[in-house]
This record gives C-alpha cells, structure tokens and sequence, in this order.
C-alpha cells in the first residue's frame, strides 16, 4: 500500500477604496485575486505515485461601482465588472515510463486497465484547461413613491468560455482480465488518432436580463411584493474552432453547425414572483409570510461544453 501526501498553495488577494465623489456621488472599486495549486498523487493510478498531476486555479474579479443620488427618493447605480476564471490539470513528470508511451510525440503516458484489478497510468483527463471570462455592464434603480418601494433595472454580459480537455490524450487499454493482459488482447483503447488531438472550443454567448419590482405597503401591517424578471441569453456560437453535430446518429455522418442550440431554448425565460408579509397582530411579534415564484437556470457552457470537446471527433 502506497501512501503520499496532497499538498496545496493558496494565495489570496483583496483590496477596495471608497470614494465620495460628492454629497450626492460616490464610487467604489474592488479586485479580488485567489489562485491555488494541488498535487494530485494519486489521480490516474493508486500504485506508486509515478503519475502525479497538478491542478491549478488562477481567478481575479473586478467591481467598479458608481452610486448616484437623483433625489431624496431616487438612486442609481451604476456597476461594470470583470471576472476571469482558469483551472488547469496537467501530468507533473511526464515520460516516466517508456512502456506506456503509446503515443510518443505527445510527450505523456497512457494507461492500462486490468478488469478486478488497480489501472496504472496517467488520468483520462489530462491535459485540461477551462478558462471563463465575463463581462457584466449592469444599472439599478431604487425609487421610493409614497408606499412603494420600486427598484427596476438591466444588464448586460459578454461571455466567453474557452475549454480544452483532451480525454485519454496519452491512449487507454483496457483488458477484460489478467490472462488477456498477458496475451495482450484488449477488450478497448481509448485515444484520439492524429489530425483529431485538437479538442480546445471556445463559445460566445451575451445575456441581457431585465427585472421589475414594487415592493407595497398596503397598510401599515400587510406588504406585498410583486416583480418579474426576464434572463435572454443568446445561442451561443464558436470564435475559431468549429461544432459539429451528430446527423441522424447513430450511423450518421458529422456536420458543422453555427451555435450550439438548434432552437434557442432561453426565449420565454420570464421569471414572475409575488410574496406577502403579514402582521395580524400589528404588534411585529408574529409574521405570516408566502410566496411563490418560477425561476430559470439558464444552460450555461457548464452544462453543454463536454459534448463538444470532450471526445473525437469533437
């Protein structure tokens, strides 16, 4: 039994300065950096730790912010940002065994797979690299009128994921048992064959919401809140690297198609709420509350990215 130790790093960045303009202006701006490494021992084989990799984060966000008060009723803000988001997982010491070098060019080791017994080799997931940039422009208005409370307001959001994850980049066999691996008949190999090695795809995709809500003191004692929202979020296409879909699978043929989608599904994302509070004895010492709303989770690269990077032919 082998034992070894994950070590990590940290590094943690925060700094702000406030500003006031004026009486009526002020402006806030904020970075944020956190980046860390791993190494991961044991991720492709639990045998001696031949194969380690190291995985690694590097994410920074950036606020800028300017609050103006319009009058003693009205505010707005107005808010820009940055974020940038990077994980990558590579081999720490690649070429350490020349038997597993099923593909010597690409300068890393496969793996072997003994049904009912522990696999050596590099993890299928290596190389990797996820890369998210955003860049959200967003205004929110605050007005105060009598007994509502209203706050109103949009934004807008360039997105741009860039992803490579070469599955079995250094070729996978796998043997149904101990015999077969001795007489050297695999049951599979995994691997992507030359010319089909490229697996890095790169979306654009912009988002625009849009939201309303009134905040109603009815009477002194009952409130009700009432807003929707609207999340559009384009069909996302490609800036170098094509998408390919499968047609009439699965003995179909592979052709190239603009966005990602074949119908956008994010058109009628219109998210409506409403909630009550309620003091039936008008003296705050009891509350009665309900509420009822639909929400979307909009299908981000998270969600589709694998089925157009992950294997061959991509």
């Amino acid at each position: 039994r082998e034992v070894d130790t994950q070590t990590g790093n940290e590094n943690y960045l925060l700094a702000r300065v406030d500003y006031a303009i004026s009486n009526n202006d002020s402006l806030f701006v904020r970075y944020v950096r956190d980046s860390g490494d791993t190494i991961l021992p044991f991720l492709g084989s639990p045998l001696p730790p031949r194969w380690p990799e190291v995985g690694a984060t590097r994410n920074q966000f950036a606020t800028i912010e300017y609050r103006h008060i319009v009058s003693p009723t009205i505010v707005n803000l107005l808010r820009f940002s940055f974020t940038r988001t990077r994980e990558t997982d590579v081999e720490q010491t690649p070429d350490q065994t020349s038997a597993l070098d099923f593909f010597p060019s690409r300068g890393q080791n496969g793996g072997v797979n003994i049904t009912g017994l522990a696999s050596i080799g590099t993890s299928i997931f290596a190389p990797l690299q996820e890369t998210q940039n955003k860049f959200p422009l967003a205004d929110d208005v605050i007005w105060t009128k009598g007994s509502h409370n209203l706050r109103f307001g949009g934004g807008l959001s360039r997105i741009q994921s860039n992803f490579q994850q070469q599955g079995w980049w250094g070729g996978f066999y796998t043997f149904p048992s101990l015999t077969a691996f001795l007489q050297g008949t695999p049951s599979l190999f995994q691997g992507p064959e030359p010319g089909q090695t490229d697996s890095y795809r790169d979306f654009r995709e912009i988002e625009v919401d849009g939201y309303i809500q009134d905040e109603w003191k009815v009477r002194p004692q009952f409130t009700v809140n009432v807003g929707i929202r609207y999340e559009f979020v384009t069909d996302p296409t490609t800036n170098v690297h094509p998408l390919m879909t499968l047609i009439n699978p699965p003995f179909g043929k592979f052709q190239q198609v603009p966005n990602v989608f074949a119908s956008n599904p994010s058109l009628k994302n219109f998210d409506p709420r409403i909630g009550i509070a309620y003091d039936p004895f008008k003296d705050h010492k009891t509350s009665i509350r309900a509420g009822f709303g639909i929400f979307y989770d909009p299908i981000h690269a998270r969600s589709y990215a694998s089925g157009y990077y992950f294997n061959p032919p991509y």
